[in-house]
């Protein structure tokens, strides 16, 4: 008898504040009324209660560069990622990050697991992204300047832009701002936008 929901497991370096890991976050919450049931494995770190908050099974996988410089290590953390997919029956693999994709997508292989790779930026290391596309790692561009980006790469990509939760932030108007932030009505204001960790 076949399954009617996904089994998605997500892999992150860890569970750091930034951009990736906001954007994961966001996907977890919303997969299930989707009827994907998502699973982490990665390393831990300050997001771990706002993911265990939204419901998704926790795997902690020492994934990080640093770790995965041993080849033990490495031979553990594929181990490890392995043996998860098998335990909980995994449809799809999703990664977001190198290095700790690299070891998800290999293990995933050996299984027969479809691999989904998205895209955060421009800062991956080519090599990493063709070995990605040569494991036949389907990929997704958060934005069109990171198409672009894989596409001068020889890699095909889907867009999936990156969004923002209107639950969890909200615009408001010039004045309201102002007046809070108690700024007078003629002055510039300069806003800058960047990754508050």
């Amino acid at each position: 008898m076949k399954r009617s929901r996904i089994r998605l497991l997500m892999v992150m370096d860890s569970l750091a504040v930034g951009g990736t890991e906001t954007y994961v976050l966001s996907l977890v919450k919303a997969f299930p009324s989707l009827g994907v049931m998502p699973v982490y494995a990665g390393g831990t770190g300050v997001m771990y209660e706002a993911f265990a908050r939204a419901g998704c099974p926790i795997h902690r996988v020492d994934l990080t560069a640093e770790q995965l410089l041993d080849p033990k290590r490495q031979e553990q953390a594929e181990r490890a990622l392995t043996q998860i997919m098998r335990s909980r029956n995994i449809d799809v693999v999703h990664i977001h990050q190198t290095p700790s994709g690299l070891y998800a997508a290999d293990a995933a292989r050996k299984l027969g697991i479809p691999v989904v790779f998205t895209v955060h930026g421009a800062y991956y290391p080519l090599d990493q992204l063709q070995r990605m596309r040569d494991a036949g790692c389907s990929f997704v561009s958060v934005s069109v300047s990171v198409q672009a980006y894989l596409e001068h790469q020889g890699i095909p990509s889907h867009l999936i832009a990156n969004g923002i939760d209107f639950e969890q932030y909200r615009s408001e108007t010039s004045n309201a701002l102002r007046s809070r932030l108690r700024i007078p009505d003629g002055e510039k204001v300069v806003v800058y936008a960047s990754r508050l960790s």
